[in-house]
């Protein structure tokens, strides 16, 4: 916001531009009201006027998400592939520099890195627009109606509190935020509505009943050697919320526990 007083004399004739920044978290219509307060040098009565300008505001970037299970035999509890898709609606080319998911406890999420099929194609014909659009970069130029895709891998955290893992119903997962320039620095963000995850009966009866207990690997060998025996660490929490002991292992509830087991391969 501006000073109060930006200047103490403001000569006849003269003229004071100022800059406000002030971020806008809604869409739609909007009243900027500029209150200028003065004293009259003739009279030395203070006087004030105030003007009130009408804009709209626009969401630039459209997110749209798509969620599917890990391609892999070795799911674990709470494991969701995000794909965000995310579409620029504006006029004005955009550069993008940030895009992170925000996840909620009790979940982690990670970036996985995709190749584009488009920077693969044009590889041989490199140009300024070509080096502006990898998406691998930090900072992605975006055209009118171009969309860019990122893919997170959301995962259940064993070390959080396990009554946060909601068994029935949907789980909130978390935000994706976006963050961009125009080609004359302005910056601006959006963050997503809540990624919400619906837990169907089977997903549910994993999560209680036939899945107590989350199992993570936190340790592994780069490698093993065939036929001899090697070490692995596992994490065990129990996801239950009521109170009760598994007296094989004896993993309380809520608690999380590091095994060490010898496998062969």
């Amino acid at each position: 916001m501006p000073p109060t007083n930006p200047v103490a004399v403001l000569p006849a004739g003269s003229g004071l531009d100022m800059v406000v920044d002030y971020p806008l978290n809604q869409v739609g219509n909007h009243v900027l009201r500029v209150s200028v307060a003065y004293v009259d040098p003739v009279t030395g009565d203070s006087k004030s006027l105030r003007k009130f300008y009408r804009f709209g505001v626009q969401n630039p970037m459209v997110i749209t998400f798509k969620q599917s299970p890990p391609m892999s035999t070795h799911q674990q509890h709470g494991e969701v592939i995000v794909e965000a898709q995310i579409r620029n609606v504006s006029k004005l080319p955009l550069f993008v520099d940030s895009i992170k998911f925000l996840p909620l406890p009790p979940f982690v999420a990670k970036e996985m890195q995709v190749a584009s099929s488009r920077i693969k194609k044009e590889l041989d014909q490199a140009s300024i627009q070509d080096l502006l659009s990898v998406d691998d970069e930090p900072q992605t130029l975006v055209y009118p109606q171009e969309e860019l895709q990122r893919v997170f891998h959301v995962s259940y955290d064993p070390t959080s509190n396990p009554a946060l893992l909601t068994t029935q119903g949907s789980q909130n997962l978390g935000r994706l935020h976006v963050g961009w320039k125009t080609s004359m620095g302005e910056a601006g963000s959006v963050q997503s509505p809540p990624l919400m995850r619906e837990i169907s009966e089977a997903v549910g009866q994993n999560l209680a009943g036939a899945g107590d207990v989350v199992v993570s690997v936190e340790e592994i060998p780069s490698k093993v050697v065939v036929g001899q025996p090697f070490v692995v660490a596992i994490s065990c929490c129990c996801v239950l919320i009521i109170i009760q002991t598994i007296s094989r292992y004896g993993c309380h509830c809520g608690a999380v526990t590091s095994c060490y087991l010898q496998a062969y391969f």
